[in-house]
């Protein structure tokens, strides 16, 4: 007999809400007084039942945060390492982002940027521009290729 069957209903919603990675489950389950071994049946259950799914959940983050918020891979990287996601996991699922547009969105993110900054000197202008996008999570190396093609 399942003893915490409102427990399993919260977090079925939960998960039905949005997909959520094992982590984020367990930081909610901690919310509810169940020892450890509840805990671990509820997970099981939520698995089970299609509830709970780590890859779908690493392969729509990966999707929304590039394609909705503009983010380079070290940042989603970054994100889903702090969400306890395992590396691997993270490495097979990058190819939700096509290259082409990855690259696209980069360049289009620094012409937009350097842009806003006319009349700032043009050495001022690339390092802001590259400060912008490391900060959104792109790679140095690709950032330069912008630059150099930049005067």
């Amino acid at each position: 007999m399942f003893l915490f069957r409102e427990e399993l209903k919260k977090i079925q919603r939960y998960c039905s809400y949005q997909d959520r990675c094992q982590y984020e489950v367990e930081v909610k389950l901690n919310q509810f007084k169940l020892d450890q071994e509840e805990k671990e049946e509820i997970i099981i259950r939520l698995i089970e039942e299609g509830f709970l799914d780590e890859e779908r959940f690493v392969r729509s983050f990966i999707r929304g945060k590039f394609y909705q918020k503009k983010w380079g891979i070290v940042k989603i990287k970054k994100e889903l390492v702090l969400k306890k996601v395992p590396k691997n996991l993270i490495t097979n699922c990058l190819d939700e982002i096509n290259q082409e547009d990855y690259k696209q969105t980069a360049r289009e993110l620094y012409e937009k940027k350097y842009k806003n900054l006319e009349g700032e000197h043009v050495q001022a202008r690339k390092l802001k521009c590259l400060r912008y996008l490391v900060s959104k999570g792109y790679e140095t190396s690709l950032i330069y290729e912008f630059m150099d093609k930049t005067q």
